[in-house]
């Protein structure tokens, strides 16, 4: 389903940024429709931990073959809505597990592509927590990917709700910093809320650096500028 999803993308020339997600299975069931929706495909699957091998194994082809045009990786444990989070894919760090070990290799090939992390709060307002998982967010601080905030606004009423709560997950895990994007060139910004001034000869030579890159690398977030 990428082909319909990447020539939506390219009519969206001039956009500041960029999100790549998964929200539809192989099957052409979606990942956050139901508790029906979840229910089949778990049983099409075969278990719980099958639905998410094959949700990181989608989000990680997702990556391969995206990673040019998109500059933030979406809800990276979108599944726990309506299917528990696994116990193995807590202890992301250290389990032996097969979904740890996936989840690593999805948090590696993000950082080793020079893309941001979505920490997304619109989990807190259904009740599954924020998107990402605090295991994955430190796990993804260890590696220096940078966080892009968003509340996933469906509503007018839902823009900006529960930043607070995103910003204290990221300091908790270990971030001082947020990244957002200028027509995407990336901007570090303080967590901490001080006037971000402060950045902006770092960000204007971000921009510079940026600008001189071919044009088929310029959706890259720049490592040097975190």
């Amino acid at each position: 389903g990428l082909q319909w999803n990447r020539s939506k993308l390219f009519q969206a020339y001039g956009v500041d940024f960029v999100i790549g997600s998964v929200h539809f299975s192989y099957e052409g069931i979606p990942y956050d429709g139901s508790q029906e929706d979840t229910d089949r495909l778990i049983a099409l699957r075969g278990g719980v931990e099958e639905l998410w091998a094959g949700y990181l194994d989608e989000v990680i082809e997702m990556i391969d073959s995206s990673w040019e045009m998109i500059h933030v990786v979406g809800h990276l444990d979108l599944p726990k809505l309506f299917a528990p989070l696994p116990e193995e894919l807590r202890d992301v760090e250290h389990s032996s597990h097969f979904l740890a070990r996936r989840m690593r290799t999805l948090l590696e090939m993000v950082s080793d592509l020079n893309l941001a992390l979505d920490l997304n709060t619109s989990g807190l307002r259904k009740g599954c927590g924020p998107y990402p998982d605090p295991a994955f967010l430190k796990r993804a601080n260890q590696l220096c990917i940078p966080v892009a905030i968003g509340t996933d606004s469906h509503h007018p009423e839902e823009l900006g709700r529960d930043h607070a709560a995103a910003v204290r997950l990221a300091t908790e895990s270990g971030y001082r910093y947020y990244v957002s994007f200028y027509r995407g060139i990336p901007r570090k910004q303080p967590l901490s809320g001080s006037d971000p001034v402060h950045y902006r000869i770092l960000n204007l030579a971000s921009e510079m650096l940026k600008l001189r890159l071919e044009h088929r690398l310029r959706q890259e977030t720049p490592k040097f500028s975190f």
